[in-house]
């Protein structure tokens, strides 16, 4: 359930000021999905300094995903200096590969993985960006900061508690220009927030 109805039922009395507004989850990811998501990460040579950015630009969802998603995902991987590592699920390789093509030598393509390996590749990034997904719960679950880009609802209900976790709403107006703008200004932030360079 979002903050804020948990704030209206708080505020009406309804419930008491000790419920969770925004229980995380929490993911156990074993010795061995780590291992895997070691090998992985030297053989995409990928750095072992935790400045990797993980990006999702895909979403079973459609409600879920970015208008223009392989342009957006795109002038944001383009922007940074930092190494991506693009992520992708049933269905969405090919969109993945699109934006790949386009973001030159410092961005990998994801091996497939199942959501256990997912949550040790998640935890050796320094940050995920992509849609409501499923990626981006086992990104929290495993302690990854998080910058997620929604359509439609407002983002502070869909937000998990604490900086480490932002959330951008993608219809505001002004195109897609005036999205890019408010979703890297948060980008930004939030990298300097965990001292990477971007």
């Amino acid at each position: 359930m979002g903050r804020i109805k948990i704030d209206l039922l708080r505020d009406s009395g309804l419930i008491g000021a000790e419920v969770d507004a925004s229980p995380r989850p929490c993911l156990a990811v074993s010795g061995a999905a780590h291992g895997w998501a070691s090998a992985e990460w030297s053989s995409l040579g990928l750095s072992p300094d935790n400045d990797v950015v993980a990006i999702n630009p895909g979403g079973r969802r459609a409600a879920n995903r970015w208008p223009g998603r392989p342009a957006l995902a795109h002038r944001i991987v383009a922007s940074t200096r930092v190494q991506r590592l693009l992520l992708w699920g049933p269905g969405e390789r090919e969109l993945t590969e699109q934006v790949l093509a386009q973001c030159g030598p410092r961005a990998v393509l994801a091996p497939a993985s199942s959501i256990e390996q997912l949550g040790a590749l998640l935890a050796r990034s320094a940050l995920l960006i992509g849609s409501d997904s499923g990626a981006r719960h086992i990104g929290v679950a495993v302690g990854t900061p998080t910058l997620t880009i929604r359509m439609g609802a407002s983002p502070e209900s869909w937000a998990y508690p604490g900086s480490g976790h932002r959330c951008v709403d993608a219809t505001i107006h002004g195109g897609s220009d005036a999205v890019f703008a408010r979703v890297f200004s948060a980008f930004e932030e939030l990298m300097q927030q965990l001292c990477v360079h971007a």
